[in-house]
């Protein structure tokens, strides 16, 4: 008549909050370990983790509206060529130095230690510009 899983059901139907808090209690070391070691892994990857940023921009380049026969342009140039003069105006030293300042990229230290081409130099590595496509409209 005593049937083991009958009297299994018959326990969990009988479990009340208290019993629950109980258990918590009988466990609670292991649940503090448990957490504490969570926590440790969670700070040390949000330190530890490379600060990154991306972007994304689209840029249009299209063709002059008027003949070229009417108006001769000085710059008569594919999108590739404009995205390098673009790019060019961009990576200037003073326009690099203006963001790193901006957005505080570099530490104070970095800052002191290195020159301004060099942190212009590690920012042009770490910065990338490509076209999409290079098709003019």
């Amino acid at each position: 008549m005593n049937n083991p899983s009958t009297m299994l059901e018959f326990e969990e139907e009988g479990k009340s909050l208290r019993d629950y808090v109980n258990i918590l209690r009988r466990r609670k070391r292991k649940i503090a370990i448990t957490a504490a070691a969570v926590m440790t892994l969670v700070l040390l990857v949000t330190f530890l983790w490379p600060a990154t940023y991306r972007s994304e921009s689209v840029i249009l380049i299209e063709q002059q509206d008027i003949p070229s026969e009417l108006v001769r342009t000085t710059i008569t140039s594919y999108a590739q060529q404009r995205i390098e003069e673009i790019k060019q105006r961009i990576m200037t030293i003073s326009n690099i130095m203006g963001i790193v300042e901006k957005f505080e990229l570099y530490s104070e230290r970095e800052l002191r230690r290195k020159t301004r081409t060099e942190i212009a130099q590690d920012f042009r590595k770490a910065v990338s510009i490509r076209p999409i496509s290079a098709e003019v409209v």
